[in-house]
C-alpha cells in the first residue's frame, strides 16, 4: 500500500512540474519583450531576446494556412547524396511543409500540420470529412505573454532548432540525403529575419554519421497562403500538366467511388482590374504579378544572356493565353546585398558548381489549388559536357561548328537556352510530352525550308534534343537542328493559363476545358501530348530522345551520320598534350547514341498506340501495332545489331584507354535479352487474344530473330568470336523461357519448345556435315544444351513409366 500511495505522490508532483501556465501565470509583456529586443513586423512578429526567438501570433494568424520551404544554403564539406548527388548542394531543397497554429486549452498554442490528400471541392461533405481524419500534432508552445494588442507570445528557439520536418529535411529526403543523426549540441539558429511577406531562419545544423560529423547552414522560409486558394483547373491527360493529387469526395464515380482528381502547377495570373474588359475583349494585357526569374549572381557572366533569353523566350507562349510580358528573367542589380537566392519571395536560376551533368525546374505549389508559389531552376555546371556530347553525336556530322573539342561561346550558349527554356517549361507547369516528336514526319525532317520553319518537334519539353535525322546533303542549318518552344508548348500554356469569363458555372468549366482540347486536337495532330513518364516504353510513339514518325527510318539516318562521325573522333575532340579520357569519354557517348536508335526500334515489338480520348472524340484509345512494322523492326535490328557493327570498333582508341568493343558486344545481348522475355510474349499474347488478324506473334518474332542471327548456318560463312557469343545467348535466352513455361498451359509454351526443336535440329545437321572446324566446336555444344533440355527429361519420364509398369 504505502508502494502505491509512494507511486500516486510522485505522478502528482510530475503533473505538477510538467503543467503549463494558467492564465493568471502569463507573465507581463514587457518583461517578456523587454525594450531590448530586437524586433522584425511580418504576418507573425518576430522578437530575439538574446539568443531566444519568441513568435507573436495574433489572432488573425490562427487558424490559417502556414507554408515552409526549406533548403540548404551550405552543404556540408565532403558529403554529397549518392543517389545522383541531389538534395546536397547549396540551394537545394529539402522539404515543405503546410501547417497551422492553433489555440488549445490553458494558453497554449498548437503547431498542426495539414494534410491534403483528401479533400471535397464542395460542401456536401466538409462535415464527414472533418469528423473522419485529424491533423498530427507536432508541437505545444506554452504562451508566455500576451501583447498589448492581444496576440500571443510563445518561445520558437527550441522547435526551430530541433530535427523536425516542418523546418528541415522531410522524412523521405532525409533518409537519402543525410545518413546522419541530429546532434543538437552542435546545431543553433544563426538568424531569424522577418519581412513584409515571409519570415526567413538560418540555422547551423550538425549530424553524427558513425566518427563523421557532417555540419551546414540551412534556410526555412516561412509565408502565409492566401486565405482563399487560388481557383483550381482539373488536370487533363490530353494536355501536359503536373498536378496535385488529392482524393476528391465530390468528383464521383457511377459505381459511386471517388476519383483522384488533381488540379494542374500554374502561377496564378491576372489582369489588372482596370484591364479585366479588355482581357475577355481579347487584347493583350499585362498580368497584375509577371513570372520573374533572376540569374544567380555567380552565373558565369558568359551564360547570363542566354539563360535569360531561355525565359524570355516564353512570352510568345503566354500572349496565347492573353498575357504580354507575363514572364521574363533579369540580374540582381549590382551591389544588392538584400538578395538571398534561398528567400521564398524569389525565383531564381541557380547556378551550381557541381560535376552533375543535369539541370531541373523546380517548383513549389500550393497543395490545396496547385498555385506556383516560387520556383528555383537547379543549374548544374557539368551540364555544358552533356550538351558538347548531345551536338556533336546527334548534329556533328553536319554542323561543322560541332567538329571541334570546344564548342564557340555562341554555340555553347544557344545550347544553354534551350536546356534553360525546357527547364522554364516545367517551372511553369509543363511535364515531359515525349510524343511530340512523333507528329514530325521523316521527310520534314530533311526538308530543310519546313523544318527551319518548324522545328523538328513542336514542344521543347520533348526529349528530343537535336534533329539527327539530318543529313550533310540536306544542308539543314542550326534553325532546323536546335529544338525551341513550339506549336504544343504555346496550346498547352494557353490551355492552362486562359481565364474563363466571369461567372462562369462551375458545371460548365469541364466542358468548355473538353471543347478546346477537341477542337485543337482535329486542328492538327501537332498538338498532342504524348504521356512522358512511362520507363517501359510500352507506347513506342512516346519515347523519350527519339525522332520521327518512324523509328526504324529515323534509326537509318542516325546511324548513318555516327558513321560519319566515329572515324573523326579524334581528329575532332583530342587536343594536344592532353590524355585520350575524353575521346574515351565521347566515343561511349557516341555509342550511348546508338544504343537509343536501338532502344526506340527495340520498343515497336510488342507495341501499343495510345490516344487518350474522352466520349467528345472518336476513335481508339489502345491500338496495336501492325504485323508489319513489328518485323520491320526486327528486321532493322538484325542487320543494325545483331550483325556486328564493325563501324563502331575502334581499334586504336581500345590501345589507348580501358574501353573496348563489349560496350557494344553487351548492348546486343541485352536487347536480345529484352526481346527474347516472357514479358514481351505477353504483349505480343495480348495483342493476339484482341482478335485482330494484323498480328505479330511470339512465333513470328523468334523465327525472325533466328533468321538473322543464325544466317551462318544458311550461308555455310565462318561464325565469328561476337557472332558465336551472340548464338549462345540466344540459346541461353531459349533455354530461359522454357523454364519460365514449362508449368504454364499457355501456347507461348508451345510455340516455344516448337522453336526450340527447330533451333536443336539445325545447329546438330550443321555441325555434323560441316567442313569448318570452328563452327563445329561452336554448334556441336549449343545442340547438346537443348537437347538436354528437350530429350532427356522426356527419356527419364519413358523410364520412369516403364519401371512402373
Amino acid at each position: 500500500m504505502k508502494k502505491i500511495i509512494g507511486t500516486l505522490l510522485l505522478l502528482a508532483a510530475l503533473c505538477n512540474a510538467y503543467a503549463l501556465p494558467s492564465a493568471d501565470s502569463l507573465k507581463p509583456y514587457k518583461e517578456i519583450v523587454p525594450a531590448t529586443a530586437v524586433t522584425g513586423k511580418s504576418f507573425i512578429t518576430v522578437h530575439q531576446v538574446n539568443n531566444r526567438y519568441l513568435f507573436e501570433i495574433p489572432d488573425s494568424i490562427l487558424g490559417r494556412d502556414l507554408f515552409t520551404v526549406n533548403r540548404i544554403i551550405q552543404s556540408p564539406q565532403d558529403w554529397r547524396n549518392p543517389f545522383s548527388g541531389l538534395c546536397s548542394y547549396g540551394n537545394d531543397w529539402i522539404g515543405q511543409s503546410m501547417f497551422r497554429f492553433r489555440r488549445a486549452e490553458n494558453n497554449r498554442i498548437m503547431l498542426q500540420v495539414v494534410s491534403t490528400s483528401e479533400r471535397t471541392s464542395g460542401n456536401d461533405l466538409s462535415a464527414s470529412l472533418e469528423r473522419n481524419n485529424t491533423d498530427p500534432l507536432y508541437a505545444i508552445f506554452p504562451v508566455l505573454a500576451k501583447s498589448p494588442e492581444g496576440a500571443w507570445v510563445i518561445d520558437m528557439t527550441d522547435f526551430l532548432n530541433s530535427d523536425n520536418s516542418v523546418f528541415g529535411y522531410m522524412a523521405a529526403i532525409k533518409m537519402l540525403a543525410m545518413p546522419g543523426t541530429f546532434a543538437a549540441d552542435r546545431s543553433f539558429l544563426n538568424s531569424v529575419k522577418a519581412f513584409p511577406a515571409n519570415i526567413e531562419i538560418a540555422s547551423t545544423r550538425s549530424y553524427s554519421a558513425g566518427n563523421t560529423t557532417l555540419t551546414g547552414l540551412y534556410n526555412s522560409s516561412l509565408i502565409l497562403l492566401p486565405k482563399e486558394p487560388m481557383k483550381g483547373r482539373l488536370t487533363d491527360e490530353r494536355v501536359g500538366f503536373f498536378g496535385i493529387v488529392p482524393t476528391d469526395f465530390r468528383q464521383w464515380n457511377d459505381d459511386g467511388t471517388v476519383k483522384m482528381a488533381a488540379n494542374i502547377w500554374r502561377w496564378k495570373l491576372e489582369p489588372r482590374k482596370e484591364d479585366m474588359e479588355k482581357y475577355f475583349r481579347g487584347e493583350l494585357v499585362e498580368p497584375e504579378k509577371p513570372i520573374v526569374f533572376y540569374i544567380d549572381p555567380a552565373t558565369p557572366k558568359k551564360w547570363v544572356p542566354y539563360l535569360v533569353a531561355g525565359v524570355n523566350d516564353w512570352q510568345a507562349a503566354f500572349e496565347k493565353a492573353g498575357f504580354r510580358n507575363a514572364i521574363f528573367a533579369k540580374e540582381v542589380p549590382e551591389g544588392d546585398t538584400t538578395f538571398d537566392i534561398n528567400d521564398a519571395r524569389h525565383n531564381v536560376i541557380v547556378y551550381k558548381a557541381s560535376a552533375i551533368g543535369n539541370a531541373m525546374g523546380h517548383s513549389l505549389q500550393d497543395p490545396r489549388s496547385g498555385e506556383i508559389i516560387e520556383s528555383h531552376i537547379q543549374w548544374y555546371h557539368s551540364v555544358q559536357e552533356i550538351l558538347y556530347k548531345w551536338y556533336l553525336t546527334q548534329a556533328g556530322a553536319v554542323d561543322t561548328a560541332a567538329q571541334k573539342p570546344y564548342f564557340s561561346d555562341e554555340l555553347m550558349g544557344q545550347l544553354i537556352r534551350f536546356v534553360s527554356s525546357h527547364e522554364v517549361g516545367h517551372a511553369v507547369g509543363l511535364r515531359h510530352n515525349w510524343g511530340a516528336s512523333s507528329t514530325t514526319t521523316i521527310a520534314q525532317l530533311r526538308d530543310k525550308k519546313w523544318v527551319e520553319a518548324n522545328g523538328h518537334t513542336p514542344s521543347i519539353m520533348d526529349y528530343a534534343r537535336f534533329n539527327y535525322v539530318a543529313q550533310p546533303e540536306d544542308s539543314i542549318g542550326e534553325a532546323g537542328l536546335f529544338p525551341r518552344i513550339g506549336d504544343y508548348d504555346k496550346w498547352a500554356v494557353e490551355w492552362g493559363y486562359k481565364l474563363l469569363p466571369p461567372g462562369t458555372a462551375a458545371g460548365a468549366e469541364a466542358p468548355i476545358l473538353d471543347k478546346w482540347i477537341v477542337d485543337k486536337l482535329k486542328e492538327s495532330k501537332r498538338f498532342r501530348f504524348g504521356i512522358g513518364d512511362d520507363p517501359s516504353a510500352k507506347f513506342p510513339d512516346n519515347q523519350r530522345e527519339d525522332m520521327g514518325d518512324d523509328a526504324m527510318e529515323a534509326g537509318k539516318y542516325g546511324i548513318k551520320n555516327l558513321q560519319r562521325i566515329a572515324p573523326q573522333l579524334f581528329n575532332w575532340v583530342q587536343t594536344p598534350g592532353a590524355t585520350y579520357n575524353r575521346v574515351e569519354d565521347v566515343y561511349k557517348a557516341l555509342v550511348a547514341q546508338y544504343e537509343w536508335y536501338i532502344k526506340h526500334v527495340t520498343a515497336n515489338v510488342g507495341g501499343v498506340q495510345f490516344t487518350p480520348l474522352t466520349t467528345s472524340q472518336n476513335g481508339d484509345v489502345y491500338a496495336f501495332f501492325p504485323r508489319s512494322k513489328q518485323r520491320r523492326a526486327v528486321e532493322f535490328l538484325n542487320k543494325e545489331l545483331f550483325a556486328t557493327p564493325e563501324w563502331l570498333r575502334n581499334r586504336r582508341l581500345y590501345e589507348l584507354t580501358t574501353t573496348d568493343f563489349t560496350i557494344v558486344t553487351d548492348l546486343q545481348k541485352r536487347t536480345l535479352k529484352q526481346l527474347m522475355d516472357a514479358k514481351e510474349f505477353d504483349k505480343l499474347r495480348e495483342a493476339q487474344i484482341s482478335g485482330d488478324a494484323d498480328v505479330y506473334q511470339a512465333g513470328d518474332l523468334l523465327n525472325d530473330l533466328y533468321k538473322g542471327i543464325f544466317e551462318e548456318l544458311q550461308s555455310g560463312a565462318d561464325i565469328s568470336p561476337e557472332r558465336r557469343a551472340l548464338q549462345r545467348a540466344y540459346v541461353s535466352n531459349l533455354l530461359g523461357l522454357l523454364e519460365e513455361y514449362k508449368d504454364k498451359e499457355q501456347d507461348a509454351g508451345s510455340v516455344v519448345k516448337d522453336h526450340a526443336k527447330q533451333v536443336m535440329a539445325a545447329c546438330k545437321a550443321v555441325a555434323n556435315k560441316t567442313a569448318n572446324q570452328g563452327n563445329k566446336l561452336h554448334l556441336g555444344p549449343l545442340a547438346e544444351m537443348l537437347s538436354a533440355r528437350l530429350e532427356k527429361p522426356m527419356e527419364m519420364a519413358k523410364q520412369r513409366a516403364s519401371q512402373m509398369q
